[in-house]
């Protein structure tokens, strides 16, 4: 029974052939956990990797179901699709369009597909995720969030189709076109944040700066994102990705775009000095330095706002010398965003001290579960 896939058509059954699976079709396995519609689509998924919608096959075989072992399990029947038609002597699949192509059908289909509800050995067959592929695509070029973001896994160390279809992923057949549409949505929604880079950074940096060099402008951003929020602290690596900006045209202007901008803001803290020394903001009460490229050097300045309440640092280069700073002098902070800013336990925790502090959002720093512990009794956050 290696490789066969049974599904009921009434009194008889009919056995697709589906080399290399060693396995039938996974509809049994989770069925009872999603319902007639996933079991539904899953099974015709599945049937159509054995039976691509490009070549119709008839004439399958079937046979009495009353000949099949008891221990064979058989699915009641390949559910009405709209592109699945059979009878009692044939099964033919139409070409027709995916359901993937139907905007309302999309986020359930969607969410749906995040866990990848299919078996390892279904992900190394090459039919099948060539099916899947289009209706990755599809997920790929949605603007809502709620289709593309169920690009990613569903939790942290599992891989999500993201991971399935960028190079080498077990699904990729394709030198990175896909993947660089999955980055391109992801990226133009909420996921344009350090961690995300990161990742990129860790896994998948080589690939970037391949499309990079074929000129693939959203992986020419991602190089240039990388270099400004300081992902690479590889001296070598750096390097590596500036001379790969440097040969597109692409490339070379947006590098040199970056670097234009962050001559600018490395005069931020004087300028803030200025700002600040230019009159009198002793009642200023809320202040967001959000995105720009402060750092410590500002706390000095900061601290002559004795009513400051609420403080946005999120994306700065503020580190632990100017938040010891702060936890000294600032005693009326309510609401502190540190978040993804260069801070680690030995500044963060300074904010022990900090008595009136009631949020703190320490996303994506490198804070660590012993440092998180001590400050829970003495805060309120």
């Amino acid at each position: 029974m290696e490789g066969t896939a049974i599904h009921s058509l009434g009194s008889e059954v009919r056995r697709d052939e589906i080399p290399g699976t060693g396995r039938l079709a996974p509809l049994a396995a989770i069925k009872e956990v999603s319902g007639q519609v996933l079991s539904g689509l899953l099974a015709t998924l599945w049937t159509l990797a054995a039976c691509p919608p490009s070549c119709p096959v008839t004439g399958a075989e079937l046979v009495p179901r009353e000949s099949l072992p008891a221990s064979w399990p058989i699915h009641d029947r390949v559910p009405e699709t709209g592109n699945v038609s059979w009878s009692r002597s044939s099964l033919t699949i139409a070409p027709s369009p995916s359901r993937s192509d139907y905007d309302d059908w999309r986020p359930s289909l969607a969410s749906l597909l995040q866990p990848i509800p299919f078996p390892k050995e279904a992900l190394a067959h090459e039919k099948f995720t060539k099916e899947l592929k289009y209706v990755i695509q599809r997920f790929a070029e949605d603007p809502r969030q709620e289709v593309h973001s169920c690009l990613l896994s569903v939790r942290a160390g599992k891989d999500g189709w993201f991971q399935l279809y960028s190079p080498g992923g077990v699904a990729c057949d394709d030198d990175g076109e896909l993947f660089a549409s999955m980055v391109h949505i992801l990226m133009g929604s909420c996921y344009k944040t350090k961690k995300f880079l990161l990742s990129l950074a860790e896994n998948k940096l080589g690939p970037c700066m391949l499309l990079a060099l074929r000129g693939n402008q959203t992986m020419v951003e991602i190089l240039c994102l990388m270099l400004e929020y300081n992902i690479i602290d590889n001296n070598d690596t750096q390097l590596q990705i500036i001379s790969t900006l440097e040969s597109t045209g692409v490339g070379k202007r947006m590098y040199e775009q970056l670097c234009d901008r962050q001559r600018e803001l490395k005069e931020l803290d004087a300028d803030l000095a200025r700002l600040l020394s230019s009159g009198s903001f002793g009642n200023l009460e809320n202040l967001s330095l959000a995105f720009t490229n402060v750092t410590s050097a500002c706390a000095e300045h900061l601290i002559k706002l004795p009513s400051l309440k609420q403080l946005n640092l999120w994306s700065t280069q503020f580190g632990d010398a100017g938040l010891r700073l702060l936890s000294e002098h600032l005693t009326m902070l309510q609401v502190l965003n540190l978040c993804e800013t260069p801070v680690t336990d030995a500044g963060l925790l300074a904010l022990s001290s900090m008595k009136s502090l009631c949020s703190l959002n320490m996303n994506s720093t490198k804070l660590s579960a012993d440092t998180y512990e001590d400050l829970k009794p003495t805060s309120r956050y």
